[in-house]
This record gives structure tokens, sequence and C-alpha cells, in this order.
């Protein structure tokens, strides 16, 4: 009887032994398989997320990256300050600069601005005189640009001049709310 109990202790041993590794078997295959499984998901939502970034509509679709955070912060601080002096109320003295005037071929020339207002309404008017000459005057409507108000091209023709020599030159700004006038500055006419 010795030998049938050896044998069944044998059997239930394999038994047992088959039954774990079966056990152990299964259970590792289901943890590859979803660990498989885990890993081609993964694997699709990236190249989803990589091909969104490239769309052929030729949008980016992808999350903002510092540098376009960045951007979008120097943007919203320009409309601020942008914002911020449209509501400034209108100064009655303009600081008028010219920022160039010269003669070039039968045109003389003349650049200036308003740095310390910001409206719209007004016009520049440069003016040039000499003694024993008369005066010659040029209007433009002005515009504001990003931060100041620009007189435009103040552009007149030099057969306007009825002589050569140094002429001088002044702008100035009017508005309904505003007036200015730029220091004298020389200009030669050939």
């Amino acid at each position: 009887m010795n030998i049938k109990n050896k044998h069944k202790n044998n059997k239930l041993k394999i038994g047992i032994i088959a039954s774990i590794l079966v056990v152990i078997l299964v259970g590792g295959t289901a943890a590859l398989l979803k660990v498989s499984t885990q890993d081609n998901k993964q694997e699709v939502a990236d190249k989803q997320v990589e091909a969104s970034k490239h769309s052929s509509d030729g949008i980016n679709y992808a999350p903002p990256t510092a540098a376009d955070e960045e951007m979008n912060r120097e943007q919203e601080a320009r409309n601020k300050e942008r914002e911020r002096l449209d509501q400034l109320p209108p100064s009655s003295n303009a600081e008028v600069f010219v920022s160039g005037a010269g003669q070039y071929d039968s045109i003389v020339e003349v650049r200036a601005y308003v740095s310390n207002i910001y409206e719209d309404g007004g016009s520049c008017t440069a003016q040039f005189t000499k003694d024993g000459a008369p005066t010659v005057k040029v209007t433009k409507t002005a515009v504001k640009d990003a931060k100041t108000i620009q007189c435009g091209a103040l552009d007149t023709e030099r057969s306007k001049f009825s002589t050569s020599g140094k002429w001088t030159l002044s702008v100035s700004y009017e508005s309904a709310n505003a007036s200015g006038k730029s220091s004298n500055q020389i200009v030669e006419i050939k």
C-alpha cells in the first residue's frame, strides 16, 4: 500500500505543480498581453498627437510651447499699453519732432511726429520761411501709429520755393484738443 500511496502522492504533487505552472503561464501571458496592449495604445496615442501637430490644414493643434506663451504675454502687454494710451486725456501741449528734412531732386521732404499724445483728428503743417521770400506751407492729416502720431509725408515741389539758400523749417500740430510746434531747423534748398 505504501507504493500506491507514494504513487498517489506523486500524482498529486505533479498535478499541483502542473496547476501552478498553468496559473503562472496564464497569468504571465495575460500580464504580457496587458503591457503590450498598453504600449500599443500609448504608441497609437503618440502617433495621433504627432499627426495632429502636422495636420493638412496647416494648423498646429499641439499645446502651446514656452515660446508661444511668452509671445502671447508680450502681445497682451502691447494691447494693454495701447488701451492705456487710448484712455489718456489729450495734452494741450503737443511735443512735435522733425525726424528728417531735406531736398531730394525736385522734392523737398519733411518727416515729423508727435510723441506725447495719441488721438485721431489732428493735422500737421510744415512751414518754411526765409527773409524776403514768401512762406511755403504743406499741411497733411496726422495718423496714429503704434504709440505716436505721424505727420505723414510733408513733401512739396522745389518749384514752390522762390529762391535757393537756407530756409527755416518748423512743423506744427493742431487738433481740437492739442497743439504744438517743433523747434526750428535749417534746410538747404538748391
